[in-house]
């Protein structure tokens, strides 16, 4: 299952099935965001992963969601966030924290 969002130092932010026309607005989100090491992302990943995804982002489980979805998906991250893709989660990157 193909799905897309954003993710920064706090976890993950929004995790959606993807559509093509919602991947620009997400980069958009991503960009305005860059101070918090905003990132776009887009992730394989299986039915199985997906719950426990969700179920995480219901606890508001933000950091460890991003954790999850790091070790368990194949994702594609655009080059210019490759390095704070690195460095998220981390809530100290928050400039304003």
């Amino acid at each position: 299952m193909k799905y897309h969002g954003v993710a920064d130092c706090y976890g993950i932010e929004s995790f959606r099935p993807y559509r093509k026309s919602a991947s620009y607005f997400l980069f958009l989100r991503a960009e305005a965001n860059r101070h918090r090491h905003a990132v776009y992302y887009e992730a394989e990943v299986s039915e199985e992963d997906v719950r426990k995804i969700e179920n995480l982002l219901k606890g508001q489980k933000y950091e460890e969601a991003l954790k999850y979805l790091k070790k368990n998906g194949i994702i594609t991250i655009p080059r210019r966030h490759l390095k704070s893709w690195k460095l998220i989660p981390n809530p100290e990157l928050d400039p304003h924290g």
